[in-house]
């Protein structure tokens, strides 16, 4: 039995399907895939393709940039796959192959170091066969359907159920629109990405707050408000009209009350002179009078007989 043949062996036993090529394919050629038997582990060879984040201002015709592939040897199945690609974007950043590793690749799988929190996991897909019978069942024909591997897994648990010819290639996307298979080969739901949440500064979110709260006061100091009720503001409303001359500063004058003290937690105590409410009422309207006066009705023709009741 050869090094391949038990490598087949342990991954199908791990739920992961392997196609070997026989001599002379180009594929099998790049092939380093290994089992260590003393770890327990495979050392597969993986070929990782980076897609570039498009360009929202950039027109829907526009083609996407071809992907950034590295062809990568000794990856380690039970070391989580977000790791593994991590590594690979390391080592080329220490070998200073600009054209090798462009920075929107660091940003595509490394958190932002001033908003670690804004940072969303890429997503992780590879090349599955579709079952000709889903084929029949999607509503938008297609011929490629992609598995969905979860980075922060180990990688042996992200290719289980997953099929591939001598070794992975994964694709990595900021966000990902093909068809995804499940592990029947069924076509999943497409779910919906969290938001990328948008950097902020401290200094400006503390001053759009305050400026919302305006007049309102801030948790450093406080605006006491006194509170009117009713009849107050009906004095506001008239108080700077010098010409009426509504009352006689008498008893029953509305100098008598003390709107002030009208608030809406003390009004109960306050025993208001009926006289007084009328005079301000009185004063609000500009002297008009409250009373409707008469009207003629219109009864209709008195003199229609009466009906008979039967």
């Amino acid at each position: 039995m050869t090094r391949r043949d038990t490598l087949k062996i342990q991954l199908e036993a791990r739920d992961i399907d392997v196609d070997l090529l026989p001599m002379g394919m180009e594929r099998r050629k790049l092939n380093q895939s290994s089992w260590d038997g003393k770890n327990q582990t495979a050392l597969l060879t993986i070929e990782f393709k980076f897609y570039k984040p498009k360009d929202p201002l950039a027109p829907s015709s526009q083609p996407r940039d071809p992907p950034l592939t590295l062809l990568t040897h000794k990856n380690d199945t039970k070391t989580p796959l977000l790791s593994l690609i991590r590594s690979r974007v390391v080592e080329g950043i220490k070998s200073k192959k600009e054209s090798t590793h462009p920075q929107w690749v660091k940003q595509l799988v490394f958190p932002d170091a001033d908003d670690p929190e804004s940072f969303t996991n890429p997503q992780c897909v590879m090349a599955a066969k579709i079952n000709p019978l889903t084929l029949k069942r999607l509503v938008k024909p297609t011929t490629k359907g992609y598995y969905s591997l979860d980075p922060t897994q180990p990688l042996s648990k992200s290719l289980r159920h997953t099929e591939f010819v001598e070794f992975p290639t994964i694709e990595i996307w900021d966000e990902f629109l093909g068809t995804i298979l499940d592990a029947r080969g069924i076509v999943k739901q497409h779910e919906e990405r969290p938001l990328k949440r948008r950097k902020t500064n401290s200094k400006a979110g503390r001053a759009a707050i305050a400026g919302l709260l305006g007049g309102y006061g801030s948790s450093e100091e406080e605006v006491e408000v006194e509170p009117k009720n009713v009849l107050a503001s009906l004095e506001e409303y008239d108080g700077d009209d010098g010409d009426d001359e509504v009352g006689s500063g008498g008893k029953d004058s509305l100098e008598d009350v003390d709107f002030g003290a009208l608030s809406d937690e003390n009004a109960e105590e306050i025993a208001l002179n009926p006289a007084a409410l009328l005079e301000l009422m009185a004063k609000v309207r500009g002297g008009e009078p409250w009373a409707v006066e008469d009207e003629a009705v219109d009864w209709g023709d008195v003199d229609d007989p009466e009906p008979e009741w039967h």
